[in-house]
């Protein structure tokens, strides 16, 4: 895929996040908190007197000392590298670009964004959307290859899901919502998902 590039939107940035097992029970006890406020800070207007916050956990892949090169060996051998990355805001998204990103993907719609220091792995995020059923099976296939190096959780903070990539049953629920979501924003209409709405005003997690 050379010459690709990838520009998003900084409100969709660390919304789709991975983070070791270790972390599990603080990360799925952040997705019920962020839930939670979600609901008692709505107005009646539909907008909101307050945003969560979303809380990095101690148990990260910088501190378990978790490889680069395997991690992106693993993404490589399922999706092609895209290097270009930037993200932004009103119509630019032209901010922060990188020219040398761990990124892994087909574009805006469905990637896999390895956050490094130094050559060191501090984070993993993902977006999926609007995407095809061959590009959900990638994914998938990515996370399974991913689990297999770094036993992982994921938490997804705009459909308000998280478990462990382990858990088959999880995972069956969570690409059937992802399938889901890909038909909505085909439809016409494109009515929005309940989740999305109640995520749109946090603030996304920053990582270095």
């Amino acid at each position: 895929m050379s010459g690709a590039a990838i520009a998003i939107h900084e409100d969709d940035f660390g919304m789709r996040v991975l983070y070791p097992a270790a972390a599990a029970s603080a990360v799925l006890a952040d997705l019920r908190e962020a839930q939670t406020e979600a609901e008692a800070n709505r107005l009646p207007s539909g907008f909101w007197s307050d945003v969560h916050t979303i809380r990095e956990p101690e148990e990260t892949f910088r501190a378990a000392g978790t490889a680069l090169d395997g991690v992106a060996r693993a993404l490589s051998s399922i999706m092609p590298r895209i290097r270009a990355f930037s993200s932004g805001y009103g119509g630019d998204f032209s901010l922060d670009p990188e020219t040398d990103a761990y990124c892994y993907g087909f574009g805006s719609q469905l990637f896999i964004k390895l956050e490094v220091t130094e050559g060191v792995l501090d984070a993993i995020w993902f977006d999926a959307k609007g995407t095809t059923e061959d590009e959900r099976r990638a994914l998938r296939s990515a996370l399974e290859r991913l689990d297999a190096v770094e036993p992982l959780v994921l938490a997804d903070y705009w459909l308000d899901m998280g478990g462990l990539v382990s858990d088959a049953a999880f995972m069956d629920r969570y690409f059937a919502e992802l399938e889901a979501t890909a038909a909505r924003m085909a439809s016409p209409a494109r009515t929005a998902h309940p989740g999305a709405i109640r995520s749109f005003l946090r603030r996304w997690l920053r990582w270095g």
